[in-house]
């Protein structure tokens, strides 16, 4: 993901795999580096994405997904680093570790 947002026209029109915290809301389906990036809103550091109906991503988690990457729509009003469309979504079971 970070070389994804670091350099969008070097994927341009490539298939990639990519994991993030997906976010499906108006003006902001996305997916981002992280929760906390998210959360406070700093789109540089997502994607624009989108998907057709028959792919399912659980919004609000971690996913893996897979999809063709255009550098050139940056979603509403330019915030995104590029736009993915989603071909495939996987919810990512993150560990946890205890704190000591």
């Amino acid at each position: 993901m970070v070389q994804l947002i670091a350099n969008p026209r070097q994927f341009n029109g490539k298939r990639v795999l990519v994991a993030g915290f997906l976010t499906m809301q108006f003006e902001n389906t996305a997916l981002w580096l992280n929760k906390e990036d998210a959360n406070v809103g700093i789109s540089k550091n997502a994607v624009f994405v989108g998907s057709p109906s028959s792919v399912v991503c659980p919004a609000g988690t971690y996913v893996q997904v897979r999809g063709v990457f255009d550098a050139k729509f940056t979603g509403h009003l330019g915030a995104f680093a590029g736009y993915l469309k989603i071909e495939k979504c996987d919810q990512l079971m993150l560990a946890t570790l205890p704190l000591n």
